[in-house]
């Protein structure tokens, strides 16, 4: 019997992630689920807690969330009417990115290098509150809410039109995405999940003309994790057209989670 589950950085490919592989061999359940390890921080992979009948099957799955060099393990937990049965922890692993990046939760193959980042604003939290000034007292009377979470903003200069693109098409759905920073870049913001509002595209070079650098200025809010699913980023039309034939398919890959991620 074989509970484990291995992760594999993958620091080229764009954005960095994880490749998780999983073995399940001898044991018997309907649903796992696989977490991310920082401390005493779990973060459910996205999209891990969706995998059907694990009966004796080798699956593997991407982390593009884990926080770039910061040292995480993975937990596995098998579930069986609803009743964990097992349970397996990774090895110690860090995605040892250098760059910052933004990316996007549901689909990562959108996300964008911040090779241009120029500055993060200061960090502000809102409070509304009341103040009443009582006759014959000095001091005010003050009812306050919670105050608000980090309202910030981003500074980033693009050096193409390709990635001034690149950046509009990533902000334009709306959705949450990761400001993942490595703490060696010494920022003082490293991993939250953040609202862009609006953004301002300035040309760094005032002139009129075909000189492609611009510089974004987007206002943020740190919001939770959004919830939502990976969208599939291997298709069976990628499948198709490497392979004319399921003979050919299983020649060119031995099992298939190379089928999967092309390796």
């Amino acid at each position: 019997m074989a509970l484990t589950i291995t992760p594999t950085v993958e620091v080229s490919h764009d954005p960095p992630r994880v490749l998780l592989t999983l073995d399940t061999t001898g044991y018997v359940g309907d649903t796992l689920e696989i977490y991310r390890v920082e401390g005493d921080t779990l973060t459910i992979v996205r999209d891990s807690e969706t995998t059907p009948d694990i009966d004796d099957v080798t699956w593997i799955g991407y982390d593009y969330e884990a926080p770039y060099g910061t040292a995480v393990t993975y937990q596995v937990i098998v579930f069986a009417s609803g009743t964990s049965v097992a349970t397996a922890t990774s090895s110690s692993t860090t995605v040892n990115e250098t760059s910052a990046w933004l990316v996007h939760p549901g689909d990562p193959s959108l996300s964008v290098e911040l090779v241009g980042l120029r500055q993060i604003g200061s960090r502000k939290r809102q409070i509304t509150q009341s103040v009443q000034r009582v006759l014959g007292r000095p001091d005010p009377v003050v009812t306050a809410d919670a105050r608000s979470g980090v309202e910030s903003s981003l500074s980033v200069g693009t050096s193409t039109l390709e990635q001034n693109e690149a950046l509009a098409t990533l902000i334009a759905d709306g959705t949450p995405l990761l400001l993942n920073i490595p703490a060696s870049l010494a920022w003082g913001v490293t991993y939250e999940w953040v609202a862009l509002g609006d953004a301002e595209e300035a040309r760094v070079v005032p002139q009129v003309g075909a000189r492609p650098h611009r510089l974004h200025s987007i206002s943020y809010l740190v919001v939770a994790r959004p919830e939502g699913d990976l969208t599939p980023q291997r298709t069976w039309a990628d499948v198709v057209s490497e392979s004319a034939s399921w003979t050919a398919l299983m020649s060119a890959r031995a099992t298939w989670a190379n089928v999967l991620t092309g390796s």
